[in-house]
């Protein structure tokens, strides 16, 4: 009797979540084929809003099934960095757009991306029309972006977020003797401290050196930018940032950061009679969702040419499970530059990387390939906010390296870690014995770590693929093995740094490596398209509805601040053979 109940509750389960995901599916495609396929309208004087409060990717799949995600109509979508610039770009020649209006100074975007994003904006205002920004508040890297405007509206009430930049690293060791867990840690590089966190309460003096000039080299960006924007000197903003006055609306306005304070309908009347319309009339503002899906004022060729985007976003994984965030998967990346290659349409290959690395194996297999496609094709990278350890060395062999100024790049080390809960289990009363038929048979288990031999062998192979990174950078570079190893040692470096240094050719965005490889391949005409195809939505649904529930619920039950404690340690034991991955999870404020 038992066992039919258990059975039966099985089979009434099962037939339930069919409904559940037949529901959704049903949402979901009709979501996919209702909307975005609608005629826009451009009225003449439209000026076009950009809201930067979502996330911002290098890549943004289609997903018909979106609303499964958020029953929530007003929350803002990810947007696609390429996308964003192209249309600021298609706004720029169209007669119908008069000017910008930056509607938030909350964006959600790392650094590198904002940077590009500024940058297109300053060409936008080339064309000799406005920008302007309003806001009920700033952060700090929104009022960077909004820094390009015009003028800088803020709310009566609002604030401006102006204080400088601190990165903050979480220590486990104390945490781990108290409960008898820990990493048997095996590192090369002086500077790798991916794995510090782990093995200290504090930070080396090696890596604190690299992070106070790593957050001083993206501060200087910030602050070069707003103070030409601005005509305010560098000295006196740091003064402000200092002094920090600019929570206070009307403080801002003293310091020179905020040009006017007022309220949304009074700016909406200023901007109508910028563009000579009545200030009680309704203003003529079209959002960026709208936007794109006008098409350009003069109709382009369509060419059989194609460039190839080829995204390497997110962690580099071996073992391809589902998740729900963005990784760099080695089989569909090896398939996809094979295609590449083969492709008699792609004229042309950009490696789009933003990611902190991660398994050495798979950054090797991803590195073969797209040397076998340089031998073939034009072949370029553009690095995103981040490029490191493993993002780095999947690219160092590129025509040509691209990067934003405050991109995050080198880390060039490699580590390996295991997992010892043998103190762990012996506070639990729990014991093991081995018995084995050879003198190696027995190399590591979770209680009782690894034997000494292992992490011999270990240290053998993280020298050998230490020695293997150096010697990859040093080809692809044009540089001797002792040039890149003083440079290397796991140390993490702004892209501004690595100018200088060598690792990396020209500071710009992803649309000046596209434009490059197109003259190098001897193209006036071509199409963008992207690599690796997207994953079968459906699957992928599939795969992520038991890992999205048993994060809400950690999130729910922990908190955000121990919910994020408890994925970075998590993540490190999931991690499978060596290392190449930046040094912690470094959060900048």
């Amino acid at each position: 009797m038992k066992q039919f109940f258990k059975y039966a509750l099985a089979t009434v389960f099962g037939i339930f979540l069919s409904w559940i995901i037949f529901f959704f599916l049903i949402i979901g495609i009709g979501s996919a084929f209702s909307g975005d396929d609608k005629s826009i309208k451009i009225d003449d004087n439209s000026v076009l809003e950009l809201n930067f409060s979502a996330q911002i990717f290098d890549k943004v799949d289609d997903d018909p099934f979106a609303a499964l995600s958020s029953f929530n109509k007003d929350e803002e979508k990810p947007m696609e960095l390429l996308e964003v610039l192209e249309n600021i770009d298609k706004a720029k020649d169209d007669p119908k757009i008069r000017g910008i209006v930056l509607s938030s100074g909350l964006v959600g975007a790392g650094s590198a991306h904002i940077s590009a994003i500024r940058k297109k904006l300053l060409d936008f205002k080339t064309s000799g029309k406005f920008i302007y920004a309003y806001s009920d508040i700033y952060t700090q890297k929104g009022y960077w972006l909004s820094s390009v405007s015009d003028s800088i509206f803020l709310n009566p009430v609002g604030s401006l977020e102006f204080k400088g930049l601190a990165a903050e690293i979480t220590f486990y060791k104390k945490f781990q003797e108290k409960f008898g867990a820990k990493f048997d840690v095996i590192r090369h590089g002086k500077f790798k401290s991916a794995v510090e966190p782990y093995l200290a309460d504090k930070m080396s003096d090696a890596n604190r050196l690299q992070t106070s000039r790593l957050i001083n080299s993206i501060w200087s960006v910030y602050l070069n930018d707003i103070s030409k924007s601005r005509n305010i000197s560098i000295e006196k903003l740091n003064n402000i940032a200092d002094e920090r006055i600019t929570n206070i609306s009307s403080e801002a306005v003293k310091a020179g950061l905020i040009d006017q304070i007022t309220y949304r309908d009074e700016f909406i009347a200023y901007v109508n009679s910028v563009i000579g319309e009545e200030s009680n009339s309704k203003l003529s503002l079209i959002s960026f969702k709208d936007y794109k899906n006008t098409k350009p004022s003069e109709k382009k060729d369509i060419s059989r040419d194609q460039i190839a985007v080829l995204y390497a976003e997110g962690e580099i994984i071996y073992l391809e499970t589902g998740s729900m965030s963005k990784t760099v998967k080695p089989n569909s990346m090896v398939n996809a530059i094979r295609e590449l290659r083969t492709n008699d349409r792609v004229k042309a290959v950009v490696l789009r990387v933003n990611s902190p690395g991660g398994s050495a194996l798979s950054s090797d297999l991803i590195w073969r390939e797209l040397e076998l496609l340089k031998q073939e094709k034009p072949y370029v990278a553009s690095y995103g906010n981040v490029a490191a350890s493993g993002g780095y060395y999947i690219s160092c062999g590129a025509d040509k390296i691209f990067a934003q100024e405050n991109t995050i790049t080198g880390s060039i080390g490699v580590f390996g870690m295991l997992p010892n809960l043998e103190g762990a289990a012996k506070s639990i009363g729990i014991t093991s014995e081995v018995v084995g038929t050879n003198k190696h048979a027995f190399e590591f288990s979770l209680k009782k770590g690894a034997s000494t031999e292992m992490k011999e062998l270990i240290l053998v192979g993280v020298e050998n693929t230490y020695k293997t990174f150096v010697n990859k950078v040093a080809e692809g570079r044009k540089m001797s093995f002792s040039q890149v190893d003083s440079i290397g040692q796991g140390r993490v470096w702004s892209a501004t740094d690595a100018l200088e240094i060598g690792l990396v050719d020209e500071i710009g965005s992803l649309q000046d490596a596209i434009s490059y490889v197109a003259k190098k391949a001897d193209l006036e005409s071509y199409r963008i398209t992207a690599f690796p195809k997207e994953e079968d939505q459906l699957e992928k649904l599939l795969e992520s509805f038991s890992a999205e529930a048993r994060m809400t619920l950690l999130r729910y039950e922990l908190g955000s601040d121990a919910y994020q404690i408890y994925s970075e340690y998590n993540s490190f034991i999931k991690r499978e053979g060596l290392q190449m991955r930046i040094p912690y999870t470094i959060s900048i404020n």
